[in-house]
C-alpha cells in the first residue's frame, strides 16, 4: 500500500501499487524500478518524485510505503509524514527540524542509548566510517533511527551501527533504506554479539552466494525489523 502526499502535506490518494516512471532512450516515459525513477503515474497523471530531477513542470510529490491504509493514520498523520520525509530528503536546515523534534518517532531516544551501550561496538566503527564521509563533505540523512551518507555508484550499502553507508543506487531505493536502517535495530537487539551472530556472516553471505543473500534469515530479520520499526 502506497500513501501518495504533495510537499504542502495534501493528500493525494492510496494506491496499492505506484507505477514508477523514468525517461526512456527515446525520450518517452517508461515504466521502471522503484530506485531507477524519477517520477510516478497516478490515475493518468504525471508526477515527480521529491529529491529527484526535475520532470517538466510537473507536480512534486512524496511516495509513502505502508502495509495498510489504517497502520499509517494510526501511526502518524499526513503532515507528519510531509515533515520527516522533508527532513530525509534534506529540504529542511537543521534549525526547522530541532524546532519539531516531536514529530520524529518518541523512541529515538532509547533506541539511541541502546546503540551507544549494549549497541557500542558497530556504533563506534560506523561513527568512524561516519567521521571520514563528513570530513570529505558528505551531509547525512536521516532514514529511521540511523543517519545515512551516499557516495560512489555501484557498491551497494553497508549498516554499521546507526550509521548507513550508501551507493547513490542503493540510496534512491526507500526499501533499501528502511531494510539498512533494519540493520540498526538488529544491533540494539544483538549488541556486543552482532558482529558474529549477523555482521560476519552477512558479509560472507553477500560475497560468496549474493543470490540467495536476502533469503538469509538475518537479512529477512532487518527488512522485518526497517519495516516495523523505521518506516515513518
Amino acid at each position: 500500500m502506497y500513501r501518495i502526499i504533495k510537499t504542502d502535506g495534501t493528500e493525494i490518494g492510496l494506491a496499492d501499487s505506484v507505477r514508477f516512471i523514468a525517461k526512456g532512450g527515446n525520450g518517452a516515459y517508461v515504466e521502471v524500478k522503484e530506485q531507477d525513477a524519477i517520477g510516478i503515474s497516478f490515475k493518468g497523471k504525471l508526477y515527480a518524485l521529491l529529491g529527484k530531477p526535475d520532470l517538466q513542470e510537473a507536480e512534486v510529490v512524496i511516495v509513502a510505503k505502508t502495509s495498510t491504509a489504517d497502520e499509517i493514520v494510526a501511526q502518524r498523520t499526513v503532515a507528519d509524514i510531509t515533515f520527516v520525509k522533508l527532513a530525509e530528503s534534506g529540504e529542511l536546515d537543521e534549525t526547522t527540524m530541532s524546532e519539531h523534534v516531536e514529530t520524529f518517532s518518541p523512541w529515538a531516544y532509547p533506541v539511541n542509548y541502546v546503540s551507544c551501550t549494549w549497541g557500542i561496538v558497530m556504533t563506534l566503527i560506523g561513527a568512524v566510517g561516519a567521521l571520514v564521509f563528513a570530513i570529505k563533505g558528505n551531509r547525512a540523512r536521516r532514514v529511521g533511527y540511523s543517519l545515512y551518507f551516499v557516495s560512489g555508484n555501484g557498491w551497494g550499502a553497508v549498516a554499521l551501527g546507526p550509521f548507513i553507508f550508501m551507493s547513490e543506487g542503493s540510496a534512491r531505493s526507500e526499501a533499501t533504506r528502511i531494510h539498512e536502517a533494519g540493520h540498526g535495530v538488529q544491533n540494539c537487539l544483538w549488541g556486543v554479539l552482532f558482529p558474529f551472530v549477523i555482521g560476519i556472516p552477512s558479509l560472507i553471505s553477500c560475497a560468496v552466494n549474493p543470490a540467495k543473500h536476502s533469503s538469509r534469515w538475518f537479512e529477512m530479520q532487518a527488512t522485518k525489523l526497517g519495516e516495523r520499526f523505521c518506516a515513518f
